[in-house]
C-alpha cells in the first residue's frame, strides 16, 4: 500500500498495490509517483497519479540481456526525464546494474544502462589508482539518486551504490548510449 499525506501530515489518499514497495520517486514533469515492487524477483512498477487518485500497474518486460538474470528492481529515480532503476539481485554476469524503463501502455520495457562487468574510472582522489580504469563486478546494486546539480563533483550525475561491494558509481550520460562511469571503491566504513 502507498499512502499520501498533505503538508499538515493528514492522510489524503491510499493506493492498494500488490507486493512489497521498495523504490519510490516523484516525476515532477508528469506529476506522478513511480513505485517499484518486489525488488528481488517478479518485479512490478506502478505509476500513481495523485490528482486522479489512481495507480496503474506496468508489468516489466525486459530485453534478452535483462530477462536472463531473473533479478529484480530496486530504487528508482528520474534522470533528465528518463526513469532509471537499480537492477537488484543479479544472477548472471551480463545482468545490468541499472536499467532504463520506457513505459509503453501497461508495460515497462527495460533496457540496460550499464552491465555489472563494465569498467569505470576510479574517482577516489587520494588513491594511487585515481583516474585508472577498473573492472566492476557488482553483486548488490541497491539505492540510487540524482546528485544535485550544484555539487562541485558529479553534479547532475546518476549515482548508484552497490552496498555489498562497498562501491558507489557515478554515471554521467545515463540517458544516452554511452554513459561514462566513475567509481568510489572502496567506500570508507566507520570513522
Amino acid at each position: 500500500m502507498v499512502v499520501g499525506y498533505d503538508s499538515s501530515g493528514d492522510r489524503v489518499a491510499t493506493w492498494k498495490v500488490a507486493g512489497h514497495a521498495d523504490g519510490v520517486t516523484a516525476d515532477v514533469a508528469t506529476h506522478q509517483l513511480i513505485v517499484t515492487f518486489n525488488e528481488d524477483g517478479n518485479s512490478s512498477l506502478f505509476v500513481i497519479s495523485p490528482e486522479h487518485r489512481s495507480a496503474t500497474r506496468s508489468s516489466t518486460t525486459a530485453t534478452t540481456s535483462t530477462a536472463a538474470s531473473r533479478g529484480g528492481t530496486d530504487a528508482v529515480s528520474v534522470y533528465r526525464g528518463v526513469i532509471l532503476i537499480s537492477a537488484s539481485a543479479p544472477t548472471v554476469a551480463k545482468w545490468p546494474c541499472g536499467v532504463r524503463a520506457d513505459l509503453e501502455g501497461s508495460v515497462a520495457v527495460l533496457q540496460p544502462v550499464f552491465l555489472r562487468q563494465r569498467t569505470a574510472t576510479v574517482a577516489n582522489v587520494n588513491s594511487t589508482s585515481y583516474g585508472k580504469q577498473v573492472a566492476l563486478a557488482l553483486t548488490d546494486p541497491d539505492s540510487n539518486e540524482i546528485v544535485p546539480a550544484s555539487s562541485p563533483r558529479f553534479g547532475g550525475d546518476f549515482v548508484l551504490d552497490s552496498q555489498g561491494d562497498e562501491e558507489q558509481m557515478y554515471v554521467d550520460g545515463a540517458d544516452g548510449p554511452t554513459p561514462h562511469l566513475s567509481v568510489l571503491d572502496p567506500l570508507s566504513v566507520g570513522g
